[in-house]
């Protein structure tokens, strides 16, 4: 049957501005500007001969704003509304309640127990616990609800991870070389199984995606380079591969002028090397993040040295559908949902990064 789809977009922006309190735990500024903004996307789809429409107002409301951190590498939240951050390049891992006052943080330059040799990138949470990822050290390590650290585990180049509904957690290692491009543990560390994934690029940076789990029986790959989201179940095995209408399956790029290698070269030296030459043209998607209600919201991307000021978010469900697309705010890069639906975006400024806290409320138009 003949399917096709019409996406037809009209945002419009208002933008109140506001004095309102600090919320910056680490600096003494008098005061701050909160931008409440309302971005309105109508969606309209046609399937086949039939004409279905849905259409949504997406509104952006900004609550809460603080910073100063050096280079944020993931926000999550936990149940009780506490927000985690991990600041690379501050090698510390950082803990505020709800309104932004600082409760804990934890973690230091170096290679023992809680420390980041390379800085605190992903973070997930289990049995109320917190993990952390260091691809540098090759580590994930383990910090209670206070962040005092308790263990690590130790997979081979943690690129992105997540836990399941089931408490397990799952690690994501796009290597074509180990052909283990995810490993999972049992909520007590104990390592149970590896997937490999079919049907990828015989280059390594096509193979880079996010992986999102927390729905029953599913876990979500989303490539960093491809417009291409998996659909697969908890064994790996591909249920349904969706994309975004209207944006490029890749963009073409180039293959890097290695030295030769002098002398005999195995298989594997050969194979990596055919894997690491090719560099792509630029990124499809730059972020993917998963809500509590199983929608995968997608920061769209573009050609190297061309990625919009004002970044693109498509909201899908799990079978492909476009729930919402909507702008984010200038200079602004998603980075989590929490369950009460707020997103939180990283403001990239020239001095620092800054955490931007959205009410986000969907309406019938």
């Amino acid at each position: 049957m003949l399917a096709f789809s019409l996406l037809i977009l009209i945002c419009w922006t208002n933008n109140v501005t506001q004095r309102t309190g600090l919320h910056e735990p680490m600096n003494t500024k008098q005061g701050r500007l909160s931008f409440i903004t309302r971005f309105t996307c109508v969606t309209l789809g046609i399937f086949g001969l039939g004409l279905q429409v849905s259409a949504q107002t997406v509104e952006l409301q900004e609550v809460l704003s603080f910073g100063d951190f050096y280079d944020i590498g993931d926000i999550e939240t936990t149940e009780d509304g506490s927000i985690l951050i991990s600041d690379v390049k501050n090698f510390t891992v950082f803990k505020y309640d709800a309104g932004g006052r600082l409760l804990r943080r934890s973690g230091r330059s170096g290679r023992g127990p809680g420390e980041f040799a390379g800085g605190p990138n992903h973070i997930a949470l289990v049995d109320g616990d917190v993990l952390v990822s260091d691809l540098r050290a090759f580590a994930v390590h383990r910090f209670d609800a206070n962040l005092n650290y308790i263990s690590s585990l130790r997979p081979l180049a943690p690129m992105t991870m997540d836990t399941g509904s089931d408490g397990r957690i799952y690690i994501g290692i796009p290597d074509i070389l180990s052909d283990q491009y995810v490993t999972v543990y049992g909520s007590d560390g104990v390592e149970i199984s590896k997937l490999s994934i079919d049907h990828l690029s015989g280059h390594n940076l096509e193979n880079r995606f996010w992986l999102l789990a927390g729905q029953e029986d599913r876990i979500i790959l989303v490539f960093a380079a491809l417009n291409r989201i998996d659909i697969r179940d908890t064994k790996g095995r591909l249920l349904r591969q969706l994309s975004i209408a209207g944006l490029p399956h890749k963009y073409p790029g180039a293959l890097l002028d290695l030295p030769e290698l002098s002398g005999e070269v195995s298989e594997r030296v050969a194979k990596a090397r055919r894997a690491a030459r090719y560099v792509p043209g630029g990124l499809v998607f730059t972020m993917a993040v998963l809500d509590y209600r199983g929608h995968i919201f997608l920061e769209g991307g573009g050609e190297v040295g061309k990625l919009p000021v004002s970044r693109t978010v498509y909201v899908v469900d799990l079978f492909g559908e476009v729930k919402a697309v909507f702008s984010l705010p200038p200079h602004l890069k998603l980075a989590h949902v929490d369950r009460e639906g707020h997103l939180y975006a990283i403001e990239e400024l020239k001095e620092g990064s800054k955490v931007r806290k959205y009410k986000m409320v969907y309406r019938d138009f």
